[in-house]
């Protein structure tokens, strides 16, 4: 088991440097630098993952991905305000994408900021209309709030939609 983690940890600073080297010869390939990012991630060096996207985001600051990438890892690192900042411009440029707006209300329900939390799921309502997400995110936010009789049926009927999503089962026997 210890060889193990040995060799996966041996192995992740092997594809680092191969990955440092590659983006030397082709600066700015954006699949090496995910990979790379990845690998400094999965190594807990959060800082130089974030670094990565920071870099991307240097280069083209109108590409979502990298904004919610940046987003994610200033989360993983407890740095909610950084973390709302690129999740919110991450918005600004993929308004329908679905998984900023999950990382956004987390964001919200975090602060219990409710009130914005159940805004942003209107928000969602509107450009996602009948899709199991909606109600999820209803039953989220009301399950935070401590009202558990809206949140159940709100989980309800986005279980109705979306039957086997382990997500929403859980957050149904979370209430339990």
């Amino acid at each position: 088991m210890i060889d193990d983690v040995v060799v996966g940890e041996r192995l992740l600073y092997i594809l680092q440097l191969v990955l440092i080297e590659l983006l030397q010869q082709r600066p700015g390939l954006p699949q090496a630098e995910q990979l790379l990012a990845a690998a400094y991630q999965a190594q807990g060096r959060l800082d130089e993952a974030a670094d990565v996207f920071r870099s991307q985001i240097a280069r083209d600051e109108n590409q979502p991905a990298p904004h919610f990438m940046l987003g994610m890892i200033l989360r993983q690192q407890g740095k909610g305000t950084g973390a709302l900042a690129s999740f919110q411009k991450a918005q600004t440029l993929a308004p329908k994408d679905q998984a900023v707006a999950f990382q956004l209300i987390e964001l919200d329900i975090e602060r219990k900021d409710f009130e914005t939390a159940r805004r942003r799921v209107q928000e969602q309502e509107t450009l996602h209309p009948g899709s199991w997400t909606v109600p999820f995110l209803q039953g989220k936010v009301f399950s935070a709030e401590g009202k558990w009789a809206e949140a159940e049926k709100s989980l309800l009927a986005a279980l109705a939609l979306q039957p086997d999503s382990l997500t929403i089962h859980n957050l149904l026997l979370d209430g339990y």
